[in-house]
């Protein structure tokens, strides 16, 4: 943010530095004694600021006099970062009340794991950690290791350390962070952000930083909601079909635990997965079900009279027609290959067949290999 002079029409400020140190709101201004609270300074230049208390026009302190050249934003909501967090801080410990610092740890839910052996971890559990636990001392403008830190949290029991530096346009120096001491960098672009800094620090908002604080341990807890982890799953149904379901975590347990589901596993996802990819591991999984596992499969991938279709999944050499895979588990011209060898001799076959139908390759669609709806199977 470029340096910004305080001015913003009239040069109107809405904190001052007041009596015992204080920073003083002017919402906090009684008009009947308006300088009980003072006599008020200017956080950013020292100089005499005095309260603007008209019905009017919005109530805020202005400069005696003309405004110094050198006063700038910046300086201003820098100080008054700076005060926020000790003075809030200083008033936990005297009153006995937390100062919090809300952090997120990695969640670990394995809700789905006894099922489907399957751990989510894409989510964080937010905590809030009081800081007056490790800390009883607040100080601005303190040296440590060479540096000097804009508030340094510390504590008379321990030597406990935490640098809270405030970023108004230049951010933590590089050479700050190497020395390896606990870092919360805060970003504040106006008045308005102070106001977080009463109630404690957030490393979880937009515009925060840390640095050198061990990784969180993972909180192990079960989602509140139904999960968020999509996945490919394949099953063999009592009928002999097969599904390829692409599809939320929940949706695949649910799936898995009816009765007519006899077989399931997952399919390997990393990531966009090319139709053409899709249909080798659909092609595999149905290969490992019915010819390791002895699973009563009945899928045209394994029928001696079958070969990948241009159009639909399979072409069918005993009909003449396309159709789907699992016409085979009604179909009276069914018949599986006795080896895996020559189901895969087959599959490679087709797939050099089409190729050479089109010099650009003939890609089927998703929808020949993947469903998102299980209904279109009828198991």
């Amino acid at each position: 943010m470029s340096e910004e002079r305080i001015d913003r029409g009239g040069a109107s400020l809405r904190y001052a530095i007041g009596k015992d140190d204080a920073v003083v709101d002017i919402a906090n201004v009684d008009p009947s004694d308006r300088h009980a609270l003072g006599p008020y300074a200017c956080p950013g230049c020292g100089s005499e600021l005095i309260p603007a208390l008209s019905r009017v026009r919005a109530r805020h302190f202005k400069h005696r006099g003309e405004r110094p050249p050198l006063c700038s934003f910046e300086t201003y909501l820098h100080d008054l970062g700076k005060r926020t967090v000790r003075d809030a801080f200083r008033q936990a410990i005297e009153t006995g009340r937390p100062y919090p610092m809300k952090v997120e740890f990695p969640r670990i839910c394995g809700r789905y794991e006894k099922d489907l052996g399957v751990t989510c971890t894409d989510g964080a559990v937010p905590r809030a950690l009081d800081l007056t636990r490790w800390f009883d001392v607040a100080e601005i403008e303190r040296g440590v290791d060479g540096f000097v830190a804009d508030v340094l949290l510390s504590s008379s029991k321990s030597d406990e350390l935490m640098l809270v530096e405030i970023q108004v346009t230049h951010e933590c120096e590089p050479e700050k962070i190497a020395a390896g001491r606990r870092i919360v960098e805060i970003a504040l672009t106006s008045e308005e952000d102070l106001h977080a800094l009463r109630h404690g620090l957030d490393l979880t908002g937009h515009g925060t930083r840390h640095f050198n604080f061990k990784e969180p341990t993972p909180v192990h807890e079960q989602c509140r909601r139904p999960c968020g982890l999509h996945a490919s799953a394949f099953f063999v149904f009592r009928s002999g079909k097969t599904l390829v379901l692409h599809a939320p975590i929940h949706e695949i347990a649910k799936k898995r635990k009816q009765s007519a589901t006899v077989h399931f596993s997952l399919l390997e996802e990393d990531g966009w997965i090319a139709p053409w990819e899709y249909a080798r591991r659909y092609f595999e999984a149905t290969l490992t079900a019915y010819f390791e596992q002895g699973i009563a499969v009945k899928s045209c991938l394994l029928c001696r009279h079958g070969a990948l279709g241009e159009i639909d999944a399979i072409k069918c050499f005993k009909t003449g027609r396309e159709t789907g895979i699992n016409t085979a588990a009604e179909c009276p011209h069914y018949r599986p290959d006795s080896t895996p060898a020559h189901t895969r001799q087959r599959y490679q076959r087709s797939i050099r067949f089409l190729e050479g139908r089109d010099s650009r390759g003939t890609v089927p669609s998703d929808d020949q290999w993947i469903s998102h709806d299980d209904e279109t199977v009828t198991e």
